[in-house]
Order: C-alpha cells, then sequence, then structure tokens
C-alpha cells in the first residue's frame, strides 16, 4: 500500500498543476484582448549617447575585393565599438573616484 502511495501522490499533484496551466491559459486569448496602439517611448535621457551602428552582409559576388572592404568594414565597426566601451569603463572608474572622494570629507574626528 505505502509504495503505491509513492507512486499516485506524484501522477496527481503533476497531474493537478497542468491543470491549473491550462485552465489558466483558456483565458488568455490574443484575439479578444484589447487592442492597444502602440506608441514609441519617449526617449530616455542618458550621459553619453552612442551612435548605433549595425553591420549589414554585402552580396555574394565573388569578387576578393568586395571580400576585402567587408572584413575592413566590419574591423573598423569592431573597433568603433570597443572605443565606446572603453569610455564606458573610464565612466564607471571616474564614478568610483568621486565616491571615494565623497567617503575621505567625513572626519569623524572634528566632532
Amino acid at each position: 500500500m505505502g509504495s503505491t502511495w509513492k507512486i499516485a501522490v506524484p501522477i496527481v499533484l503533476v497531474g493537478l498543476i497542468t491543470g491549473v496551466f491550462f485552465y489558466s491559459q483558456l483565458g488568455t486569448n490574443p484575439a479578444t484582448e484589447k487592442s492597444v496602439t502602440k506608441t514609441e517611448p519617449a526617449p530616455v535621457a542618458s550621459v553619453s549617447q552612442k551612435p548605433t551602428t549595425s553591420f549589414k552582409d554585402p552580396a555574394a559576388t565573388g569578387n576578393i575585393d568586395d571580400v576585402v572592404n567587408a572584413l575592413l568594414s566590419d574591423a573598423t565597426l569592431d573597433q568603433a565599438t570597443f572605443n565606446a566601451e572603453s569610455g564606458d569603463a573610464a565612466e564607471v572608474g571616474s564614478d568610483s573616484q568621486a565616491l571615494n572622494d565623497v567617503n575621505q570629507t567625513y572626519d569623524p574626528n572634528q566632532f
């Protein structure tokens, strides 16, 4: 009797959980939901606005010059991305230094 409970209880629990899941999915029909007009989110002001660039695959022409030009433009894009990330790291370092400077202004011996 004890071994049947070890099998029956997990099976009933799994069945109950899947039943609740499917029942909750029945109520959410995308066709019946109210349509919401899509609006563009307001731009968030940030410390530094970086232009977003993307690499577009060139057409396969079989010409070696096109391949070399594609590799050079990809390398240029990688270098620009690396420079932008290096600038972010420098900003983090300067923020850390500013926080350390604030911490140095407190002197418990002055009181």
